[in-house]
């Protein structure tokens, strides 16, 4: 199950190929619904981040909108230098 493969693992078990994905980070204030969900004060910080994965041949084959507690989420980016 989802628990033991990953998405990406049953995604393959499945003959789909996940290839690329566009991923974008923001920030929000925390509405009544993402305070009660999350445990946090209403209008405590959070992160959000939305992500479409395509297969090889285009096609979505995830789309995730996803919201942080930001005390608790860390982003790191790695910058290499291009020639």
């Amino acid at each position: 199950g989802l628990a033991q493969r990953g998405l990406y693992g049953l995604l393959r078990d499945r003959g789909v190929r996940p290839h690329s994905a566009v991923q974008r980070l923001g920030a929000v204030a925390a509405d009544r619904t993402d305070a009660a969900l999350l445990g946090v004060p209403e209008g405590a910080p959070l992160v959000t981040m939305r992500r479409v994965m395509q297969d090889d041949t285009g096609r979505v084959v995830e789309l995730g909108d996803h919201r942080y507690d930001a005390a608790h989420y860390t982003v790191e980016l790695n910058v290499i230098e291009s020639t």
